[in-house]
């Protein structure tokens, strides 16, 4: 029983976080029609992040990095593998995202105009 709990709580949650963005879209575009405004000019991406593509990417090479980091500090300690693996992955993940917000915001500080 508990086994099928698990998919259909992932699908709820997916849901539930799909309908939350599209209502709160939905809301922004009849609050600037109540207001007078062009549903139009309505900037609809507030939801798309600057550089996603290289967030999504250095993340992906941090757990990667991590997983890897994982094997080796399993063969040198006797560390349990998933703590190892789920540690390294997370901290390597973590470090890669800081690395992107770095390189973000000295691309803001270089070109304050320029969309990055």
């Amino acid at each position: 029983m508990i086994e099928m709990l698990i998919p259909i709580a992932l699908f709820t949650m997916i849901f539930g976080i799909v309908y939350v963005s599209r209502t709160a879209q939905n809301r922004e575009i009849l609050a600037a029609i109540d207001k007078g405004m062009d549903p139009q000019s309505v900037n609809l991406n507030m939801f798309k992040k600057k550089n996603s593509t290289l967030k999504t990417g250095a993340l992906l090479v941090g757990v990667a990095l991590g997983l890897l980091a994982g094997y080796m500090l399993i063969n040198v300690t006797s560390m349990d593998p998933p703590l190892a693996y789920m540690s390294m992955s997370f901290l390597l993940g973590g470090v890669a995202l800081l690395i992107v917000h770095y390189i973000e915001s000295k691309g803001e500080l270089e070109n304050p105009s320029l969309e990055i």
